[in-house]
């Protein structure tokens, strides 16, 4: 309950009882006083006809006379006269009208009215006893009466008191409600500015320093971001194209066959443009200018799942397609070649071609075996004649038959062949291990282990990538849904699973009936990559993670005014970086690292770094004051 409530409930309560005891006293003053009318309205009666009853001799009729004049008081219940021998001599009982009053209001009022007694001497010198019984019937319902104007008379001021009360305490709570707000504000790491301060003096002053941290924290936010956006630009971004370089290609090369190995696989794909340093001779840098904007956006909107598209040299672009299927890409390469070749065609008539070569990367392989096959591609697509100059690299690599992976894929979802492998991540701070993550392997029949890469292409070719997410998360939950002490666990979550609503919904079924299970939590992850294409699909998923107490993580992240806009409505709570982004802001005040991380935790997350388990990295990791780390070579159970 809200402060305005409770001080405005309270007060009302007050006034409630204030004006009951009141009432209460106004209405039993008025009892009383009815009480009091009426004995002394009889013992006056009594006393006017006293030479009434001082007759040597009281006939019937004397009688009668005296009780009509007692009965004129409708009060008067009944009248009894006895001798001195306290012998009835004469009794008369009046019939008393009905009152329409409530019974409740009846035995809550209770009138005391007892019989009134008294003694006159008639002229025998005879004492007289004279017994008056009274009924304060009809007087019940003007008191009712005055009990219901009494509850309007309550009533309205009551309501009075509270439009009056409500408009006063409101300008007092207005002013705390908005401080209230500044405070949630910072606390979800929001820069807000109250448009308004408070009047009274002590508020202002608190409203005015919250506005001055918020002012000051949105300065350095700003500040941090466009130094780390400006080396970015510098370090990652090619200016005449808009796209990546080749330092951010080698980057996410190097992230993807060493700091993510279970999951690593997939094509780096070279697009060369023949003769371009003779274009600018023969045509002018503006004119190449114009027909290399047009060749990116047919690379850009090539249907390729890539996760890099960089320009590595003036004439030369390269893709990383991280788990992607090789026939499939390659299919996807020859369809769009003639689309390439036509843009230059246009602008300089067969004076340039283009030639596009690809390899697949496997876990654990060097970052030199990769580029030199795909390099050595590249020149053979350049010696061609043909009317397309493609080649694809031989990996040279024995690994299972398209055949084999079938069979692998069928026995492991017919015959439960899942082997679930768990990564410690080190909280730095603690340097407690309750936060794990999650790989699951494939088993044949006769027991051996296979990692993702060396399936992952039939999973996509069946449709099976999110029945594969969904195996990861039961196993997780058949494994520890039972733990006596809280863990986190990261998942990895592919895009085919956020955009299944089948999928998603088998999930809110399952973290429901988690619901009560406080000390099994999951940290769904998701590439970066997928993040950025399907933001509508993953700010659902995450509002259904967020919703039961789970949280969400963005793998393989880096940082530029682009993604802050997305990252702040999708709210992750962690942030994953590889090892290379980290240590290329690595300098002697480690300006750019802290402000990686003043940035990240204004954006209500945490950095957690994925590096090579070497022991110079780990001490090096270690300065940089990040909040996790998970080694990419750990193996086995934990």
């Amino acid at each position: 309950m809200s402060l305005f409530k409770k001080i405005f409930s309270f007060s009302l309560l007050i006034l409630f009882i204030a004006l009951s005891a009141l009432f209460l006293l106004l209405l039993q003053k008025e009892q009383s006083a009815i009480e009091q009318r009426l004995r002394t309205d009889v013992e006056n009666r009594v006393a006017k006809y006293d030479d009434l009853l001082h007759q040597s001799t009281l006939s019937q009729k004397q009688l009668d006379l005296f009780a009509d004049k007692l009965f004129a008081n409708p009060a008067i219940k009944s009248v009894e006269i006895n001798d001195f021998l306290n012998k009835r001599i004469y009794y008369r009982e009046n019939s008393l009208p009905h009152e329409s009053v409530p019974d409740w209001f009846r035995g809550s009022i209770g009138f005391n009215l007892e019989a009134i007694n008294t003694y006159t001497e008639n002229s025998k010198q005879e004492n007289l006893s004279i017994t008056v019984a009274l009924n304060a019937g009809r007087f019940y319902a003007p008191l009712y009466e005055k009990l219901l104007w009494y509850l309007q008379l309550g009533g309205g001021v009551s309501f009075l008191f509270a439009l009056l009360f409500a408009a006063g305490l409101r300008s007092f709570v207005n002013p705390l409600n908005e401080i209230r707000k500044q405070v949630v504000f910072l606390k979800e790491n929001k820069f807000y500015e109250a448009p308004k301060l408070p009047k009274s003096s002590d508020l202002k002053e608190i409203s005015a320093m919250l506005n001055a941290v918020a002012v000051r924290l949105k300065e350095k936010f700003s500040k941090d971001t466009e130094l780390l956006n400006k080396y970015y630009n510098v370090i990652y971004n090619d200016d005449e194209t808009g796209l990546n370089n080749r330092n951010y290609f080698m980057m996410n090369l190097v992230s993807e066959l060493e700091n993510n190995a279970s999951d690593a696989s997939g094509l780096v794909c070279f697009v060369k443009i023949s003769n371009y340093d003779l274009l600018h001779n023969e045509h002018g840098f503006r004119r190449v200018m114009h027909a290399l904007k047009q060749f990116v956006q047919i690379l850009e909107k090539m249907p390729l799942e890539y996760t890099v598209l960089a320009r590595i040299k003036p004439d030369t672009f390269a893709y990383i397609l991280a788990e992607q299927e090789f026939e499939d890409s390659k299919h996807k390469i020859k369809r769009y070649y003639n689309q390439l070749q036509m843009v230059l065609d246009n602008h300089f008539e067969r004076t340039a071609d283009v030639a596009v070569a690809a390899s697949e990367f496997y876990r654990g392989e060097s970052v030199k075996n990769v580029l030199s096959r795909v390099d050595t591609s590249l020149n053979e697509a350049m010696m061609k004649n043909s009317e397309e100059r493609i080649a694809f690299a031989d990996t040279g690599r024995k690994a299972l038959s398209k055949e084999e992976r079938i069979a692998l894929v069928d026995y492991a979802f017919n015959k439960d062949g899942f082997a679930l492998e768990m990564r410690p991540i080190q909280d730095m701070k603690s340097g407690k291990n309750n936060f794990l993550k999650a790989v699951i392997n494939l088993k044949d029949e006769k027991g051996n282990s296979y990692t993702k890469s060396e399936f992952l292409s039939i999973l996509y070719e069946k449709n099976l990538v999110a029945d594969f997410d969904k195996h990861v998360l039961q196993s997780v939950i058949r494994k520890y849904k039972l733990l006596n002490h809280p863990i986190r666990i990261m998942i990895s979550i592919s895009k085919e699973f956020i955009k299944s609503l089948e999928h998603v919904r088998w999930l809110a079924d399952e973290l429901e009936q988690l619901g009560g299970n406080d000390n099994l939590k999951f940290c769904l992850s998701i590439k970066d990559s997928v993040a950025e294409k399907e933001e509508e699909s993953l700010k659902r998923f995450s509002d259904l993670v967020h919703k039961f107490h789970h949280s969400l993580a963005i793998d393989g992240f880096t940082l530029n005014h682009q993604k802050i806009d997305y990252i702040q409505r999708i709210k992750p709570k962690y942030i994953v970086v590889g090892q290379e982004y980290v240590e290329s802001l690595y300098e002697e005040e480690k300006t750019r690292v802290k402000a990686l991380n003043f940035i990240v935790d204004k954006l209500g997350a945490k950095i957690i770094v994925t590096y090579i388990d070497r022991p110079e990295t780990i001490a090096g990791l270690k300065e940089l004051e990040v909040d996790y780390l998970i080694s990419s070579n750990y193996r086995g159970e934990y």
